[in-house]
């Protein structure tokens, strides 16, 4: 008899999904779209040569990928909010 164990989920990817839920939520408490998001993005990230696109937002979302930092700090500002309270995982179980 063999027995299988089901594999761990890779913690990086638990980070980049526990930050693709806080992103969608305030974003969705905000009232926002995901090419309203985007736009915001553009709009403060501008200056900086930061430039998102409708396809990172998602898959941030759904934890594919994780903004960097230069896109988290402006994610934050657009959803106004701290960044800790969307990236910190402090406290929280994942």
């Amino acid at each position: 008899m063999v027995i299988t164990v089901g594999k761990e989920p890779d913690p990086a990817k638990r980070f980049r999904q526990h930050w693709g839920r806080q992103i969608a939520l305030f974003r969705k408490m905000r009232g926002l779209t995901q090419g309203e998001l985007v736009a915001g993005i553009n709009r403060i990230g501008e200056p900086f040569g930061i430039h998102a696109t409708a396809n990172a937002v998602s898959k941030w979302e759904i934890g594919d990928s994780a903004p960097r930092p230069e896109f988290q700090v402006a994610i934050a500002q657009v959803l106004e909010t701290k960044h800790s309270q969307i990236f910190n995982l402090d406290g929280e179980t994942l």
